[in-house]
């Protein structure tokens, strides 16, 4: 099912059922403790349109993406397109989700991220991933995650990009500016290229799990890896 939301107020959770596809193609203004959540088998388009929050001194909790465990359920995913914008969120897109199993918490991702020629602002972290597939829990074999981050741009945020444990995740061709940290990499191997660097990236890793990561043809930058 297709739907179009003609609503600019969100006051507020705004939750993408399993099964829907919303775009949303005009500004919307939510309110600081609500969440735009996608369910696992729904898909939110953001085409144009700026989401941000009602009051610019207090952020809003952003775009939280269901997880998928090991490819049990059907991904979740969102698309940000033709200059689409998030602001002022404490997580513009948030793709790491949690089950605790006999007392021990397990973190997973699995939600499909893509952002082709659009920002994310003044937010705490831009974009946060967690492990998908059994490449990302045992640190081997392909790659699992089918994000793109593509001729984007991350201006003012805490963190541009972080990853934990994700394989596969491609950021081509965007633009990090006036951020305290580009790229947060935790036992990831991901694809930056062609990227334009002002705050640096970290990535920390236990050998071999950053095997595989490829950084290249980016402009000059400070990378540290522990």
């Amino acid at each position: 099912m297709t739907q179009t939301l003609n609503q600019s107020m969100i006051s507020g959770n705004l939750i993408v059922a399993s099964g829907v596809v919303l775009t949303i193609n005009q500004d919307m203004i939510f309110n600081n403790n609500s969440y735009l959540i996608v369910q696992s088998g729904s898909k939110l388009i953001v085409d144009g349109a700026k989401l941000t929050s009602c009051n610019p001194l207090a952020k809003w909790n952003g775009i939280k993406v269901a997880g998928n465990l090991l490819g049990l359920t059907t991904s979740a995913s969102v698309e940000m397109i033709n200059g689409a914008t998030i602001e002022n969120a404490r997580i513009g897109i948030d793709a790491v989700d949690n089950l605790n199993l006999f007392g021990n918490n397990i973190t997973y991702g699995g939600g499909k991220i893509k952002l082709t020629l659009s920002s994310i602002k003044n937010s705490d972290i831009g974009i946060s991933m967690g492990p998908y597939g059994w490449g990302a829990i045992t640190g081997l074999g392909s790659s699992d995650d089918e994000s793109e981050i593509l001729r984007s741009s991350f201006i003012k945020c805490g963190i541009g990009i972080k990853l934990n444990r994700n394989i596969g995740s491609l950021i081509y061709g965007n633009t990090f500016d006036q951020n305290s940290l580009d790229i947060e990499s935790g036992t990831s191997t991901f694809q930056a290229q062609s990227n334009i660097f002002a705050g640096g990236i970290t990535a920390e890793a236990l050998y071999p799990n950053f095997q595989g990561a490829e950084i290249s043809n980016n402009n000059q930058f400070l990378t540290q890896v522990l």
